[in-house]
C-alpha cells in the first residue's frame, strides 16, 4: 500500500450544497464537511451515498471533516483532488513508473516562468516538467477527464508544450483514483479545448500516461497503466 489513510469515519451524503462543502450525516447527527474537488461528481456525490470522512480537529476551519471516498457499485473512488501528488511522491521513491526510473531529484510545486507545475524532476539529461490530473469519473470503464470544463487544465497542457518546444522534456499524468477503469480518454463532450490540447501536446511530443489506483477504506495501492485513447 503505498498511501495509508488515518482512521476514517463513516458517514452518509445528504447533499451537496456547493463546490467545496456539503451537507453529511455521520454519527446520526447532521454535520457538514469539505468537499476537497470542484469537479461535478454527478454521479458520485447523490443523496444518500456512502461516505468515509477524515475528521479533523483545526480551529480555523468550518467543517470537522474532509469527504475521502465514495462507495460505489464499481468499489470505493477517492475524490480528494490533492491525493495524486502524494501518490505520486511516494511511487517516485519507490520506482514504481518505468518512464521515471533514472530520475534523481524531484521537488513539488515548482514555478517556470509565470506558471507552477505539480512536479519538477531531475536527471542527468536535466529536468523534467509534470503536471498530474486527478480522474474519478469512468463510464463502462472509460476513464474520463475532465467532468467539468477547465481553463485551468487547458492552460496547463499549452504551457508544457512551450516546455518541450524550450527543449525541456514534459509530460501529463491522468491518476485514476478508482480500479474499474480500462482506458482513459479526454472527455469530448464536456471539455472539447482541453481536448483538443491533449492532442496538439501529443503531436509536440508531450508525454502522457494514465495509471489507475486500487482503493479501499485502508488505503490507496498504485496500480497498472491503461491506454489513452485520443478518439473524438
Amino acid at each position: 500500500m503505498d498511501i495509508k489513510f488515518p482512521v476514517l469515519i463513516e458517514g452518509i451524503l445528504i447533499k451537496r450544497l456547493n463546490r467545496f462543502l456539503a451537507e453529511i450525516k455521520v454519527h446520526d447527527k447532521i454535520a457538514l464537511a469539505h468537499v476537497p474537488n470542484s469537479g461535478r461528481m454527478q454521479e458520485l456525490l447523490v443523496p444518500g451515498a456512502r461516505l468515509m470522512l477524515a475528521p479533523h480537529n483545526k480551529a480555523y476551519r468550518k467543517t470537522a471533516y474532509d469527504i475521502l471516498l465514495v462507495d460505489t457499485t464499481a468499489g470505493w473512488v477517492a475524490i480528494d483532488s490533492r491525493l495524486p501528488n502524494n501518490i505520486l511522491d511516494v511511487v517516485l521513491a519507490k520506482k514504481k513508473i518505468k518512464y521515471f526510473q533514472d530520475i534523481v531529484a524531484w521537488k513539488r510545486e515548482v514555478t517556470y516562468k509565470k506558471s507552477r507545475f505539480d512536479f519538477c524532476l531531475e536527471n542527468k539529461s536535466g529536468k523534467i516538467w509534470v503536471e498530474n490530473k486527478s480522474v474519478n469519473l469512468v463510464i463502462d470503464g472509460e476513464a474520463r477527464f475532465p467532468d467539468a470544463p477547465t481553463a485551468r487544465g487547458t492552460r496547463h497542457i499549452k504551457e508544457l508544450i512551450e516546455l518541450k518546444k524550450a527543449g525541456f522534456r514534459s509530460v501529463i499524468l491522468f491518476i485514476v483514483l478508482r480500479e474499474d477503469a480500462e482506458q482513459f480518454t479526454p472527455n469530448w463532450q464536456t471539455d472539447p479545448e482541453f481536448s483538443q490540447a491533449l492532442v496538439l501536446a501529443q503531436q509536440n511530443n508531450v508525454e502522457s500516461y494514465a495509471f489507475k489506483c486500487c482503493v479501499n477504506r485502508q488505503g490507496i495501492t498504485w496500480g497498472q497503466e491503461i491506454p489513452i485513447l485520443l478518439k473524438e
